[in-house]
């Protein structure tokens, strides 16, 4: 099957009022690359709310739905993974939207290819950080960034990559950035292959429930 790609993704929004914001990066030879986001348009309702709060900096009209994302979020799952910080949060998001991606391949086994539909398995970032860095104070992301002195690259990335007002924790690429960092930084100081970043950020039931290719 090969070694999957990487996508660090991250969602504004609730499973309620939808996605409102989406952000994805990849991790390619320990670089990070192809940076993509989107504001998405949510009910009236949410979006006044939303707007409000969060002060999002891109043109809102004419912007799409994230249900018309599908294809992009299906293409991305068929070539890899996902990882994120608090992966449960933005998988439920993703099943919200969509239950399943259609048929993609299960990764989690090296030696006999396997498939399901599920939008997992995913690498969790918060989960590897709270397994292998106990000391750190929280785990969050902010905490994880700055713990392994990464917030200099992070802003660098940032500058060059995220829209202006868009720079800063809690904005959907910017989290996704630093999540990559993030991964980068345990896989390579543990060191972790990417099929045991995708064990360890599962409890075992999820784990059986993900290599037998259940739906959820």
């Amino acid at each position: 099957m090969g070694i999957p790609e990487v996508f660090a993704i991250d969602f504004e929004g609730t499973t309620r009022d939808g996605v409102w914001e989406f952000g994805l990066v990849q991790l390619k030879q320990e670089e990070v690359v192809n940076p993509l986001t989107e504001i998405c348009a949510v009910s009236a309702e949410a979006s006044f709310f939303l707007r409000k709060s969060r002060k999002p900096t891109q043109p809102t009209e004419g912007i799409k739905p994230f249900q018309r994302y599908f294809s992009l979020f299906k293409s991305l799952r068929r070539r890899g993974i996902f990882a994120a910080h608090r992966a449960q949060v933005e998988l439920s998001l993703l099943r919200n939207s969509w239950p399943s991606p259609g048929f993609v391949p299960n990764f989690l086994n090296e030696t006999i290819p396997s498939h399901g539909l599920t939008w997992g398995p995913c690498i969790d970032t918060f989960v590897l950080c709270r397994r292998y860095f106990p000391q750190l104070k929280t785990h969050t992301l902010r905490d994880a960034v700055e713990s392994f002195a990464l917030a200099d690259e992070l802003q660098t990335l940032v500058r060059k990559m995220c829209p202006p007002g868009r720079r800063t924790f809690h904005c959907a690429l910017f989290d996704a950035i630093g999540c990559a960092l993030v991964l980068r930084h345990i896989l390579v100081t543990i060191p972790l292959t990417l099929t045991q970043a995708m064990e360890h950020s599962l409890p075992c039931v999820r784990l059986q429930s993900q290599l037998q290719g259940n739906l959820f």
